[in-house]
């Protein structure tokens, strides 16, 4: 009865050391997984792009930011939220609103640094760019 139990204990170690010897095995990183100096040169130019992009491009030419920013205007200028049937959270040329989807999180946030530039400069542009 002690040998089984000694057996049992013996192949529990091998087992772990099996595992374990596995798990550093797939958890290295070999020579020919590492980026080497191009791939990271490309991934700095993609991020540096994607920067400059994301940082100039204009509203209108966003796919659907015109319409995202209906919601926090309308929280702005009226500072309650409007019902998903109201004229002025629905797209002109779309016909389609944001307002019957549950991310108000963002809306609500931007309409609150609306105000607080609002506070310091009564500018279009800079009210709408901190949205």
């Amino acid at each position: 009865m002690i040998k089984s139990y000694q057996n049992c204990d013996k192949t529990k170690e091998k087992i772990v050391k099996k595992i374990i010897f596995y798990g550093k095995e797939f958890f290295s990183v070999k020579e020919k997984d590492k980026l080497n100096y191009l791939e990271k040169l490309f991934v700095m130019i993609f991020f540096i792009m994607a920067l400059f992009w994301a940082v100039n491009i204009d509203m209108k030419h966003c796919p659907d930011e015109e319409m995202r920013y209906l919601l926090p205007q309308y929280l702005y200028h009226h500072g309650k939220l409007p019902l998903p049937n109201h004229p002025e959270v629905i797209h002109p040329t779309l016909k389609l609103t944001y307002a019957y989807y549950p991310f108000w999180l963002g809306a609500i946030l931007s309409s609150i640094w609306m105000r607080v530039i609002a506070i310091f400069s009564t500018s279009r542009k800079r009210v709408i760019d901190c949205c």
